[in-house]
This record gives structure tokens, C-alpha cells and sequence, in this order.
């Protein structure tokens, strides 16, 4: 398998494991084993959505903005996920994707519930 189907497989499967965790009750293993690796999958292929570039670079693919909005957004849900999220630089490209999606519903909506989970981030 090559490096970036390895790499665009990771990414789909992110968002896949995402939306499974929309539920909230999330592992505790997966939070402290999985969660740095899917974050920096899912930041990344965020910004290139945003960006407008494709994913993984030199792939020819072009993530679709609003899944991986989706996909974070769900990831916000957990307190340590967030933590995961800031260090990957979220509030940048969030402040992007409000900024290039207001006419976008889905992707407006779930980036500022993702801002708003983010709000109660606890030090």
C-alpha cells in the first residue's frame, strides 16, 4: 500500500470513528491511545478542505469541507479531545471555515458548535 492511500485511508476512517463517537461515552483508552493521531488526521485534512488543496498532498483528492467539520465537531464533545484540538491550531482554521462558509449551512453549523464546545474548555 502506498503512503498516501495509507494516508487517505486514515482520513476516512477519522471521520468514520467520529461520527461514532457522537455518542459521547467515549473510551477512555481511545482517548489517551487514538485521540493525538486522529485529531492531526482530521485538523489536517480540515485545512486542506479549507485551503482547497488535495488530501493527503499530491493525491488528487479534495476532502469535502463540511464531513471533516462534522467530524471534528463530534470530536469536540470530549473535554480531552479538545485539549487535542487546540494544540493542533483549531481556532485558526475554524476562524477559516466561518469565514469561507457562511453560505455553507451544514458547515457553518457544525463549526460554530465546534467553537462552542471548544468555549468550555477547562484549563
Amino acid at each position: 500500500m502506498k503512503s498516501k492511500d495509507l494516508e487517505k485511508g486514515c482520513a476516512s476512517a477519522a471521520v468514520a470513528v467520529a461520527v461514532l463517537l457522537r455518542e459521547e461515552d467515549q473510551n477512555k483508552a481511545f482517548e489517551e491511545d487514538v485521540a493525538p493521531f486522529l485529531v492531526s488526521v482530521m485538523t489536517a485534512a480540515l485545512n486542506a478542505a479549507v485551503q482547497g488543496t488535495d488530501f493527503p498532498a499530491g493525491s488528487c483528492i479534495f476532502p469535502t469541507k463540511w464531513r471533516y467539520m462534522m467530524g471534528v465537531c463530534y470530536l469536540s464533545r470530549s473535554q480531552k479531545l479538545r485539549s487535542e484540538l487546540l494544540k493542533n491550531d483549531i481556532i485558526n482554521t475554524l476562524n477559516q471555515v466561518i469565514d469561507t462558509s457562511r453560505s455553507e449551512k451544514r458547515t457553518f453549523g457544525y463549526a460554530l458548535t465546534t467553537l462552542w464546545n471548544l468555549s468550555s474548555t477547562t484549563s
